[in-house]
């Protein structure tokens, strides 16, 4: 394997799910501005893709998936714990996806949540645990 491209190919991969995590949350604090969806807009589409989750519980996941998102956002950005972040990542990916699947089974696909859910996996099975670290 040639090392160089690697290296290059696991980066670009750490970047990619950290500035999807970033954007996705900034779009949601109105940070995008026009270009974003608000968060009444994404408390409301937390509810339908997790249809079975009493209303109550709506607003609750929805804060502590943007918590998640930000923190493994910016260690993948960081490249701190780069392994355990990416499986962290790769977990709530996977969530993401069987929510989505159960309530639209095209949209995780369309979306391509299980792709990028899988590339987490791949991030995180192809970096060393002394260099997932800073």
């Amino acid at each position: 394997m040639n090392p160089k491209l690697q290296s290059f190919a696991l980066t670009g991969l750490r970047l990619a799910l950290a500035t999807a995590f970033l954007s996705a949350v900034a779009g949601r604090l109105g940070l995008w501005g026009k270009y974003g969806s608000g968060w009444v807009k994404f408390v409301a589409y937390v509810g339908s893709v997790n249809w079975f989750l009493p209303a109550r519980l709506v607003p609750s996941a929805a804060i502590t998936s943007t918590i998640l998102e930000t923190a493994f956002g910016l260690a993948l950005l960081a490249g701190f714990q780069i392994r355990n972040a990416a499986l962290g990542s790769a977990g709530l990916l996977m969530l993401f996806a069987l929510a989505m699947f159960s309530g639209d089974p095209k949209s995780p696909f369309d979306y391509s949540v299980f792709t990028a859910a899988f590339g987490a996996f791949t991030l995180a099975a192809f970096t060393t645990p002394m260099a997932s670290s800073v």
